[in-house]
């Protein structure tokens, strides 16, 4: 199953931390309440002072506060847009413009498309999986993420780490 939701976050809200708060509790309760989904979040979300690394948020110690980032850290969610989306002159490119997943896998290819009309924001063009089955032609690796989560949820660390100790101490 598929859940797919498209946002537009106004970088003129009122309240910025509560606008973030708010997608963050959306995602939250799409997580919680499809926990076996694959979640495919797109649009503008107007973080223009977050840098996305191999599809990670780097981030700064002002940035940790930020309830939207800590949402997709803590729950292994991977932004797939690698280059700007979003073009002015006289300021820094940005990607503003992010589609975010919790089954990269699923996500085969993300790029940008030419500007339309006076917009200073490109266009974002995804290729979506629906299938779970690869051509017989192709051979893909994959990390399966889903079920990394899934345990590294159930784990218990402190046993893993002390055996680890025992084993190398």
């Amino acid at each position: 199953m598929f859940v797919l939701s498209s946002i537009y976050r106004s970088p003129s809200s009122p309240c910025q931390l509560s606008s973030q708060r708010a997608i963050a509790e959306m995602m939250q309760f799409i997580l919680c309440n499809s926990p076996k989904a694959t979640l495919l979040m797109t649009g503008d979300f107007n973080l223009p002072s977050v840098f996305w690394r191999d599809g990670q948020c780097v981030t700064r110690s002002s940035l940790e506060q930020n309830p939207l980032i800590q949402v997709l850290a803590g729950n292994f969610l991977y932004q797939t847009v690698t280059v700007p989306t979003r073009m002015r002159p006289g300021q820094n490119p940005s990607t503003l413009d992010l589609v975010i997943t919790n089954d990269p896998e699923k996500v085969i290819g993300t790029q940008t498309l030419s500007l339309i009309g006076s917009s200073d924001h490109m266009p974002v063009l995804s290729s979506i999986q629906l299938n779970s089955k690869l051509s017989k032609y192709t051979k893909q690796s994959f990390t399966n993420y889903k079920m990394m989560r899934e345990e590294l949820i159930d784990a218990n660390l402190e046993i893993l780490i002390s055996d680890q100790w025992k084993l190398h101490g």
